[in-house]
């Protein structure tokens, strides 16, 4: 039979030897009661796992033409024809009554009127 001491003597002589050392051991506190006092396993701790970033995505800006507003210059009409033989060319603009436009642009009451058009000035 061992006494609390010797127990606590025996627990530390264990815990003090290095781990090849430290052997499983069965101690009987009482009569019929067995103990098992084995030697505690190392513990392992996983590393811990690198942390990977992705680049972040690209930010794609969609920038809307906005119409620019253009000059159309009246003049008297010059017959059937006179653009082809003067080098214009048909081109399709924008109006909403007061502005012409080189592009569609969403507001009641803009129409589509075909000018004539030569080295970026327009004609009508």
């Amino acid at each position: 039979m061992i006494r609390a001491g010797a127990l606590a003597a025996i627990i530390t002589t264990i815990g003090i030897t290095p781990a090849s050392a430290q052997v499983r051991a069965v101690i009987q506190v009482n009569v019929g009661t067995p103990v098992v006092y084995a030697a505690p396993r190392p513990v392992y701790y996983a590393a811990p796992r690198p942390v990977y970033y992705s680049a972040p995505r690209p930010v794609l800006v969609r920038r809307m033409a906005v119409p620019n507003v253009i000059i159309v210059e009246r003049m008297p009409h010059r017959g059937k024809g006179w653009w082809k033989r003067n080098g214009y060319r048909q081109a399709t603009v924008y109006t909403d009554g007061r502005y012409y436009y080189n592009g569609w642009i969403q507001r009641p009451g803009v129409t589509q009127v075909t000018v004539y058009e030569r080295d970026g000035r327009y004609l009508m």
